[in-house]
């Protein structure tokens, strides 16, 4: 009985020392993904800020084109879309599009919709 508790402490250590030899290793691969995945986090968030500014950019200077060739902002943005070639992924964005007058800039708020991808 005495000879198989001694094999089994022995046993034990060796383990003890393979774990003790794994764990920094062990440790590093786990940080190495939590940083992973914290960074591709921040870069599709970034990425998704970046395409609601564009959108939002594109729609205004074709309004300004719209104002400076034919003399009005557009009253929707559905005119931007046939006349200006404005392209908008519904499925991704919102836009909020208030017309206010001829010679006044429309209102433009895009926003990403909820479960939208870039």
């Amino acid at each position: 009985m005495a000879e198989r508790i001694k094999k089994f402490e022995l046993l034990w250590a060796s383990l003890m020392r393979v774990i003790g030899k794994m764990l920094p290793m062990m440790a590093s691969i786990l940080i190495m993904l939590a940083i992973l995945l914290v960074g591709s986090n921040l870069i599709e968030h970034s990425s998704q800020a970046e395409g609601t500014r564009l959108a939002e950019e594109s729609i205004h200077r074709a309004s300004v084109q719209c104002y400076a060739l034919e003399g009005f902002y557009p009253r929707n943005l559905d005119y931007l879309i046939v006349r200006y070639g404005i392209m908008i992924d519904q499925n991704t964005y919102f836009v909020h599009y208030q017309y206010n007058a001829d010679n006044l800039a429309p209102d433009v708020t895009v926003m990403l919709r909820e479960g939208g991808r870039t």
